[in-house]
């Protein structure tokens, strides 16, 4: 959108109308997403639910957390992991996420919670069971 903008103030041309700006500033705008799209920093990126084997830790324990982390709902997990492998800050997470800054706050304290119950959690024995 900026770059758009950016061509309509460098440009020398004299628009016949305020319809004739809006059209062309409509097809500048397509025309800058479809170069974004074929930028090869697109075609190197891959998608967070891809990325869940990607990383490699050093410590089990490290594997296991992340793992924990991509095995939560969409909100809880992207606000983590953007809190927490990207280091984003509660208020540009919710600018990414299109949500209040409260709600990213929420979401990360309800995923903080999931994740304490999922790796607390002692697998059961037999002997319990009797």
């Amino acid at each position: 959108m900026q770059t758009a903008l950016l061509r309509l103030l460098e440009c020398k041309t004299d628009f016949e109308s305020d319809e004739h700006i809006r059209r062309w500033l409509i097809r500048v705008t397509v025309n800058e997403a479809r170069k974004v799209l074929r930028t090869p920093w697109r075609k190197r990126v891959l998608p967070l639910e891809e990325a869940r084997d990607a990383p490699v830790f050093d410590a089990p324990e490290e594997r296991e957390l992340f793992s924990a982390v991509m095995a939560l709902p969409r909100s809880y997990r992207m606000a983590v992991y953007l809190f927490y492998y990207e280091n984003l800050s509660t208020e540009e997470i919710a600018a990414a996420m299109s949500a209040k800054p409260v709600t990213v706050r929420s979401w990360l304290m309800r995923a903080r919670r999931k994740l304490r119950q999922q790796l607390t959690e002692e697998p059961e024995t037999a002997s319990e069971e009797v």
